[in-house]
């Protein structure tokens, strides 16, 4: 899979659930970390509708204006903006031709 495709979707789910306890699933040294961050991350939005806690980068909410999200990898959490903008704005036009069409 070409790299630039990213993550597809649900492959969060095994971090998320704790798939890094299972050594059978062959986690790398880095992603058991990510794992319990993402775990973190989920259980404090889940128990007071807030993902953050005084230990982890701040996860601020998505704004159009900021178009911030939270880049989680095995690297240090951070705050980033602009991911694949000029990939995304061909639903600019897509969706409203969409719409007229099917509307």
């Amino acid at each position: 899979m070409d790299a630039l495709a990213g993550v597809l979707h649900g492959d969060d789910i095994p971090f998320v659930l704790g798939g890094h306890l299972n050594a059978a699933l062959g986690y790398t040294a880095e992603e058991p970390e990510l794992s319990r961050r993402m775990m973190r991350y989920w259980a404090n939005f889940a128990r007071t509708g807030n993902p953050n806690n005084n230990n982890e980068a701040v996860w601020s909410p998505y704004t159009e204006s900021g178009r911030g999200y939270l880049m989680l990898d095995t690297g240090a959490p951070r705050m980033v903006t602009g991911q694949k903008a000029r990939e995304c704005a061909l639903w600019d036009h897509y969706v409203p031709a969409l719409i007229n069409t099917t509307g």
